[in-house]
This record gives structure tokens, C-alpha cells and sequence, in this order.
């Protein structure tokens, strides 16, 4: 396993040191390289290697900040990080003159064609060991039109979906206003309807009050009544 991390920034800031050197380890403890590829400003040094203070549990490599900087880059990073299984074509052999000498013996080391005879270690990557050539992609302009369309297509996309947004907002703002609106409607028909049960109730004791009153009344012109017979006889 591997992390290639491409920046602009140091890996040796002291402000955040710590932070960064425990995660590194840690994950360097699990057996992930940890390669850092530098970019420096034009200019200057194509690449340079190196692993920073002792304790770094990382590599770095330096380029400058172009395309074609970054290309060349490709064979240094690729033999850092990756490992291949050696296959052995050819062998070298001596022997010591005795006690095997034999005059006009000729000693082959011949090896199977039928099964491939493979080093027991993993070695680094080599572009020199390679049949092939490493593809580096290339930017035709054909392609760069279609990047350049694409972008555009993108950033379109992205004010869509700012607009978009831009109205859910006002959306929500409206429904805010709507549902305040609403709100304050509930509350004044909320004090209105009290203030008719307060009146309802003051009219239902000024109700009880006035019917004391007039059951009162007739008791005392009744009893007036019976005075003024008894007052004739």
C-alpha cells in the first residue's frame, strides 16, 4: 500500500509537526509508503529527492510546478513505490578452477521454458527491465477542447445550483414571513376570543345579578302588597 500526496506546501511545518508526523507513522507502521511530491516554482530544480529529518517516516521528491516536470516525475515515483517480481532470462555462474578442471568442458546453465524461474524477493521497479515503455497520457488538443467544455459545463452547473439554492433560501424566507403572519393572526384571534369569553362571562354574572335583583323586587312588592290589605282591614 501506498499514499502519493501532491502539494504545494512543506511536510516539515513545525506548526503542525505533530500532528502530521503521528498520523505518518502510524500509518507507517502498517506497511504504507508515504511519498510526497513537492511542487516548486518554475525555474528551479526538475526533481529532487530527499527524506527530511531522520524521524519522517516519508519520502519526498521536489518538481516543478508544469506538466512536463510532473511527466518526467513518473519513472522516480513509480521505482519508489512499486515492487515487481523479477523473472530470471539469464544466469552468470563461476566455477574455481579445482577441482573442477577440465580442458575444452563447457558448462551451460540451462533454464526451463515451461515454467517461468522467478526471484524469491520483490525488487524495485526498473523502466530499464521493462518491454515496455511508460504510458504517460497526453493532452491533444482535442482533448483539451473537451476538458475546456467540460469546465464550462461544470461552472454552469455550479450557478444552477447556486440559483437553485438562492431560491430555496428566498423560498423559505417567504414561508418564514407566511408562517409569522400566520402566527401573529393565531395570537390576536386567540386574545380576541378571550377577550369575548372574559365579556361572555362578566354578561353571565351581570345576567345571575340582574335576576337576584328582580326575584328581590318581587319578594318586596309582594310583601308591600300584603301590608297595605292588612293596613285596609
Amino acid at each position: 500500500s501506498a499514499v502519493l500526496i501532491i502539494t504545494d506546501g512543506d511536510p516539515h511545518d513545525r506548526a503542525n509537526w505533530e500532528d502530521v508526523h503521528g498520523a505518518a507513522s502510524a500509518m507507517h507502521a502498517d506497511g504504507v509508503q508515504i511519498l510526497f511530491v513537492k511542487l516548486k516554482p518554475e525555474g528551479q530544480d526538475s526533481w529532487l529527492s530527499g527524506s527530511g529529518p531522520a524521524a519522517a517516516p516519508w519520502t519526498i521528491l521536489s518538481a516543478s510546478d508544469n506538466e512536463q516536470a510532473l511527466q518526467s516525475l513518473v519513472p522516480e515515483v513509480l521505482r519508489r513505490l512499486v515492487r515487481v517480481t523479477q523473472r530470471i532470462t539469464r544466469a552468470l555462474c563461476t566455477l574455481d578452477l579445482q577441482p573442477h578442471l577440465n580442458i575444452g568442458a563447457e558448462y551451460d546453465i540451462h533454464l526451463p521454458d515451461d515454467s517461468p524461474l522467478l526471484a524469491p524477493e520483490l525488487v524495485p521497479w526498473d523502466a530499464s527491465q521493462c518491454q515496455q515503455s511508460v504510458f504517460v497520457p497526453e493532452s491533444p488538443a482535442c482533448h483539451q477542447q473537451e476538458f475546456h467544455g467540460l469546465r464550462e459545463e461544470i461552472t454552469l452547473l455550479r450557478q444552477q445550483l447556486e440559483q437553485g439554492a438562492a431560491k430555496i433560501e428566498e423560498e423559505k424566507k417567504k414561508t418564514t414571513v407566511a408562517e409569522e403572519a400566520v402566527r401573529r393572526v393565531e395570537e390576536v384571534a386567540r386574545t380576541r376570543v378571550a377577550e369575548l369569553e372574559s365579556r361572555l362571562a362578566v354578561e353571565e354574572v351581570a345576567r345571575t345579578r340582574v335576576s337576584e335583583l328582580e326575584s328581590r323586587l318581587a319578594e318586596i312588592e309582594k310583601a308591600h302588597q300584603i301590608a297595605v290589605k292588612a293596613e285596609a282591614q
